[in-house]
């Protein structure tokens, strides 16, 4: 039965990276093309987050809670858990290097750029970059002490399509620097100082975050014909991510020093696929055997293991509708462990259907398995597979240019799952959470006057209220465009958003996890306002943003996570340009 049941998986299902990355028809930049999109619509959240106090903007959403979506690709509740999944390529006929910069109080700066070019008929270069920062002065003039952090993401990707030989590299490099304060230890004088005096756990505690990523493709075409294709395709990658924390202060509890910590781990994997494929103009479909070596070094402490894996990739395209699907078994070395992403596309004149399905059964991650630090000394002997499952559908209808109503429905659930409970990881006390999710929206314009509403409803299992049940945000703007030329577009709005109460998270900054603690102590209900403007004059936009106006009547002492109190009302300013050529 269990066979069957993954065949049944494999087959008609789709999953959202990129299955074909090397065959896939890229979108193509015109001149009308904007960094950030075409509209002034959404351009002051599009490479900007939104700010909290939480170390390094991990909770940046619009509601600064935990999501669903967060629970199922943070299994482990990893406050900083690395995702190098590359994006779509983009085509360019002519050189085209898009920029955004936005920069607010405390010196919180947003940095994008992004660079395209075909650089022969064959032969598409794409280029993308991020830095994001806050703080200033060592982190002591940030939105509370020891709070400054840098996050620098630089990702290149070069395809070469070719009747015999096609052959696709990819790069991605993550370089996060975060202050970890561990929260404030008393909110006495928050309302006649704000946050940024309050005394704070750690005065120098900071982690240190590195992650690399290489990836190379070759497909070889027996058939030596460009309309179709079948031969052997081979995969190599190689991954490291490391992990330092440190700290200097008098610990009442240690392992190796009492005054000064470094703790710190790294994770290198080699993996070496070979396989077949076949495509045609509505199949891709590849079958590889992997090859796949891990070692795990924790100061000075090895473990590693050779993989034998079994991986498909599956992309079917038929009246403008897509399946897509990406298939992962072990053979040997890790509990025959499997996993199944997949999604369905279905687009008709007025309605558009996603269907999406992620199933896993998977081990923890190494740093779970074993970890030996100053204060932390911890070894999992029997551990077991974890199961976790993810469904969405999404559709949407289009009633005209100005009207449309989008539902979403999701369940995530998580089985066997190892937590941080009580300084150790425990799969036996959360055995099992659903999260059920309702998701309306849409967008209605009148004239030059649009209104966007949007109401997520979660119903979580007793076991787990750490996320808000219901949260209503609404974007309300007018945009028009002025003069005789019709050039210079303007736009002036709002955001509203409520949240419901939930149970605050810990978060343990020495691991850098969110640990489930059983506490009292709740995010209370609160209503929130946010205003920006902004304008477009050719290749040039600029735009204003005032966040959190909902700080001057709401309570300060709130928070989103144990320690940390919502933020600050600050305004902050942004500009995007594009260069062609």
């Amino acid at each position: 039965m269990r066979q069957i049941l993954l065949i049944l998986l494999i087959l008609p299902n789709f999953l959202i990276s990129q299955v074909n990355q090397l065959f896939s028809e890229s979108d193509t930049i015109k001149y009308e093309h904007r960094t950030g999109g075409k509209g002034l619509d959404s351009l002051d959240m599009t490479f900007c987050n939104s700010v909290s106090t939480f170390s390094g903007g991990v909770l940046n959403n619009q509601n600064k809670s935990i999501s669903s979506s967060f629970l199922f690709s943070h299994p482990g509740l990893q406050g900083f858990k690395n995702n190098t999944l590359f994006k779509p390529l983009v085509f360019s006929g002519t050189p085209h290097l898009g920029f955004s910069y936005s920069f607010g109080a405390k010196g919180i700066q947003f940095l994008h750029y992004d660079f395209q070019q075909a650089i022969s008929k064959n032969i598409l270069l794409n280029i993308e970059g991020l830095r994001n920062s806050s703080g200033i002065k060592n982190g002591t003039a940030s939105f509370l002490r020891n709070s400054k952090y840098s996050d620098n993401i630089v990702s290149v990707s070069l395809r070469k399509n070719g009747v015999f030989h096609s052959m696709l590299f990819e790069s991605n490099y993550i370089n996060k620097t975060i202050s970890l304060n561990g929260g404030i230890t008393s909110d006495e004088f928050i309302d006649s100082q704000g946050t940024e005096s309050l005394p704070v756990l750690k005065k120098d505690a900071k982690q240190i975050i590195k992650s690399a990523n290489i990836k190379l493709t070759n497909c070889f075409n027996v058939l030596n014909d460009s309309m179709k294709s079948l031969g052997f395709i081979s995969k190599n990658q190689y991954e490291i991510t490391s992990r330092e924390y440190t700290e200097t202060d008098i610990l009442s509890v240690f392992n190796i020093n009492q005054f000064k910590t470094r703790d710190q781990y790294r994770l290198a994997s080699v993996r070496n696929s070979l396989g077949v494929y076949t495509k045609t103009k509505t199949l891709f479909l590849d079958v590889l055997l992997q090859h796949r070596y891990w070692d795990y070094q924790n100061l000075g402490n090895h473990i590693d293991t050779t993989e034998v894996n079994l991986t498909s990739a599956l992309e079917i395209k038929f009246r403008g509708s897509k399946i897509k699907n990406n298939f992962y078994f072990n053979l040997i070395g890790a509990g025959r462990e499997w996993s199944n992403s997949s999604n369905l596309l279905v687009t008709l004149s007025k309605v558009k259907l996603i269907g999406t399905l992620c199933v896993e059964r998977k081990w923890p991650d190494q740093f779970q398995r074993f970890y030996y630090s100053n204060k932390y000394d911890y070894k999992l002997i029997n551990y077991q597979l974890q199961n976790r499952f993810y469904s969405e559908v999404t559709g949407r209808y289009d009633f005209s240019n100005s009207f449309n109503v989008q539902v979403s429905l999701s369940n995530t659930l998580l089985n066997n799952n190892y937590f941080f409970i009580n300084n150790t990881w425990r799969n036996d006390t959360l055995n099992t959470i659903i999260i059920n999710s309702l998701l309306l929206s849409g967008s209605l314009k009148f004239g030059i006057l649009t209104i966007q509403p949007r109401l997520c409803i979660n119903i979580p299992t007793s076991n787990f209220n750490y996320i808000p049940k219901t949260t209503i945000n609404s974007r309300i703007f007018i945009k028009k465009k002025i003069f005789k030329a019709k050039k210079f577009e303007c736009i002036l709005g709002t955001d509203f958003s409520w949240v419901s109460s939930y149970n605050l998270m810990a978060y343990n900054y020495t691991i850098d996890v969110f640990s489930i603690e059983n506490t009292s102590k709740q995010f209370v209900q609160m209503t929130n306002l946010s205003a920006f403007f902004g304008f477009t004059l050719g290749d040039f936009r600029m735009y204003a943003r005032m966040e959190n106006i909902g700080y001057f009547w709401n309570d300060k002492r709130n928070q989103i996570v144990e320690g940390f109190p919502i933020q600050k009302n600050f305004i902050r300013l942004g500009v995007t340009w594009d260069f062609f050529n």
